[in-house]
């Protein structure tokens, strides 16, 4: 699988979260976790890694994290939404985004 760039995001309004997927996706395949990942549900990116892979899920959260300042909460929602991008595709999760959500602006509290 390849990294996308910020423009395959652009319909996302709020750019902190246009920039944690972006990231977060492109840290699962520059992590070698893209596979991983496709083929199983993980309970907490943040607070329950799997065991077996400690070390790649630390790999992981300090890659995708590089540009935008993450609780532990907004990253593991990053991830969730990264995993979702993986199992479902790109082109059929960004219709269901297009379709179904609708910005929030977390910042003054306004939809967009």
């Amino acid at each position: 699988m390849s990294v996308l760039g910020e423009a395959d995001f652009h319909f996302i309004n709020d750019k902190f979260w246009r920039l944690s997927i972006l990231d977060g996706y492109n840290a699962t395949v520059t992590c070698d976790m893209y596979e991983y990942i496709r083929n199983k549900r993980i309970e907490s990116y943040m607070f329950a890694p799997p065991k077996d892979k400690l070390w790649q899920f630390y790999m992981l959260q300090r890659v995708a994290s590089a540009r935008t300042e993450h609780t532990g909460i907004t990253y593991d929602l990053t991830m969730k939404i990264v995993e979702d991008i993986i199992q479902l595709g790109y082109a059929e999760w960004r219709h269901f985004y297009m379709t179904y959500v609708i910005d929030y602006d977390i910042n003054v509290g306004n939809i967009v």
